[in-house]
């Protein structure tokens, strides 16, 4: 009997701690609450201010978010274990990864797309390609060159005027 009245005072004072914490989370969860909320509603006035690069805080955003969900599906499943209740049918490790496939899974779709996208442009500009080409190398009559230009050649000289025809009996 002492042995389990140790074991329910272990409990009891893990739960005082659990407690806090959450009491201390709650207050966090609040605080970014109302952050957020007042970063939504000054958006539009704060264009002219520095922030950080949007890859930044979407990396940032990212990361906070995965942890909030891990964190809030421990939770849940302690509290149906604690609550008497069944233990849920997926663990929150396996939760996370699903959701990790999931979106890797979108990730290569827009991949998938943009290389398709891609892929036709190429095609079209080769197409383009291949026909500048023989339009480059067809021959093609060579356009006679004005009077005066210099590589065209001299006109001809005039033909020699004809000699006069005689006849045998002038030669007598």
């Amino acid at each position: 009997m002492l042995c389990r009245l140790k074991q329910l005072e272990a409990e009891r004072d893990m739960l005082v701690q659990g407690c806090e914490v959450v009491e201390r989370a709650r207050v966090w969860y609040r605080e970014q609450l109302a952050t957020t909320t007042d970063r939504i509603y000054s958006l539009p006035h704060a264009a002219h201010k520095m922030e950080p690069t949007l890859e930044t805080q979407q990396e940032r955003l990212h990361f906070q978010l995965a942890r909030i969900h891990e964190v809030n599906l421990h939770l849940i499943a302690l509290m149906a274990v604690g609550g008497g209740g069944p233990p849920p049918l997926v663990s929150a490790r396996q939760q996370e990864e699903q959701r990790l496939v999931t979106k890797l899974k979108e990730q290569n779709h827009q991949l998938t797309e943009e290389v398709s996208n891609k892929s036709e442009r190429i095609a079209i500009l080769e197409r383009e390609k291949a026909a500048l080409l023989r339009e480059l190398f067809q021959p093609r009559p060579a356009a006679p060159l004005p009077l005066h230009h210099p590589l065209r050649a001299p006109p001809p000289p005039p033909p020699p005027p004809p000699l006069p025809i005689q006849h045998s009996c002038d030669l007598l």
